[in-house]
C-alpha cells in the first residue's frame, strides 16, 4: 500500500509538473514518505473499520497484536494508526535496543494525536528515581506495563508533570523493540 500511495503521488506530481525530473529536499522527502504511510494506513486500516474494532479491542497497548492481525498490518504500522485515530491526547513512543550490550532500550521517535505545531511533547527522565521504570520493566519481562512517567509538554518553557504510560515489548532479538503510549 505503501508503494502504491508513491506510484499515486508521483502521478499527481508529474501531472502539476510536466516534468520527469526534479529534485527534492531531504524536508520534502520526509513529508512524501509521510503522505505516503497515511494513504497506506487509510488504506489497510479504514477509520471506521479501525475505530470500531478498536473500540472493542480497547485503545490501548495490550490491542496492538489483535488489530495487527486484523487488518494484516505491523505492530507499528498499527501502533500508530491507534495513537493517530486515539479518542484521547496521547504520544506514541518507539525505544529501540540498538546494540546487545545495551539493556534499556533508547528513544527513537515519538508521535501524538495532539494538532499542534511547534509543540514538543516526549518522556522525560525522574530525578532521583530510577528512570523509564515502565519502559525498563517492559524490556526486561516482555509483559504489558503500566506505570507513571514523566512527560514534558511545551517548547519554550515546557511543563513537566507525571502521566499515565503504558510500555510493551514487541519482537526478538536483534528486532526487539517497545512502543509506550502515555495518555496527556
Amino acid at each position: 500500500a505503501h508503494e502504491v500511495a508513491h506510484l499515486l503521488l508521483k502521478k499527481v506530481e508529474a501531472d502539476q509538473s510536466n516534468t520527469d525530473s526534479f529534485r527534492i529536499s531531504n524536508h520534502e522527502n520526509r513529508e512524501i514518505e509521510q503522505s505516503c504511510e497515511q494513504i497506506a494506513a487509510s488504506l489497510l486500516m479504514p477509520t471506521d473499520m479501525f475505530s470500531r474494532q478498536a473500540e472493542t479491542e480497547g485503545w490501548e497497548l495490550a490491542a496492538v497484536t489483535t488489530l495487527a492481525n486484523s487488518f494484516d498490518t505491523s505492530i507499528v504500522a498499527t501502533a500508530i494508526r491507534l495513537a493517530k485515530l486515539h479518542p484521547e491526547p496521547c504520544l506514541l513512543g518507539y525505544w529501540a535496543f540498538g546494540n546487545s550490550q545495551n539493556k534499556m532500550p533508547r528513544p527513537k521517535w515519538s508521535i501524538t494525536n495532539i494538532r499542534s505545531r511547534g509543540t514538543q511533547i516526549h518522556l522525560v527522565p525522574k530525578k532521583g528515581i530510577d528512570p523509564f521504570t515502565t519502559v525498563r520493566s517492559a524490556a526486561i519481562t516482555g509483559e504489558l506495563w503500566r506505570g507513571t512517567e514523566m512527560v514534558s509538554v511545551g517548547s519554550k518553557t515546557p511543563q513537566i508533570s507525571p502521566k499515565f504510560t503504558e510500555a510493551k515489548r514487541y519482537g526478538k532479538a536483534e528486532n526487539a523493540f517497545v512502543l509506550t503510549l502515555t495518555y496527556l
